[in-house]
């Protein structure tokens, strides 16, 4: 099951490992990571980072692959400061506005 989301998170060290160890204690594979950094628009004068992730949720003996794609999404949004949308098999499954 092929997963794209996309995610904000702050301008401080250690937020990108925690994020990508959600990721890794689930036991899905990443494909491929994109970024963008993006002005704060809550914050003027501050930098947030804005990632997308390509990554195959394949499932595996503790979770199914569709367990794997939710429980990313909860606990990613543990880490960030804003998701904004979310495509499982290239259909939206998920959107809000970042930040």
């Amino acid at each position: 099951m092929k997963m794209l989301v996309t995610f904000t998170l702050e301008h401080r060290p250690g937020a990108l490992v925690e994020a990508l160890r959600v990721f890794s204690e689930l036991g899905i594979n990443l494909e491929n990571i994109s970024h963008l950094p993006c002005a704060d628009r809550a914050s003027a004068g501050t930098w947030l980072h804005e990632f997308t992730v390509a990554c195959y949720c394949s499932g595996n003996a503790q979770y199914s692959a569709e367990q794997q794609c939710t429980l990313a999404r909860f606990r990613l949004r543990q880490h960030c400061k804003g998701i904004a949308h979310v495509f499982i098999n290239g259909n939206r499954m998920y959107e809000e506005a970042a930040g």
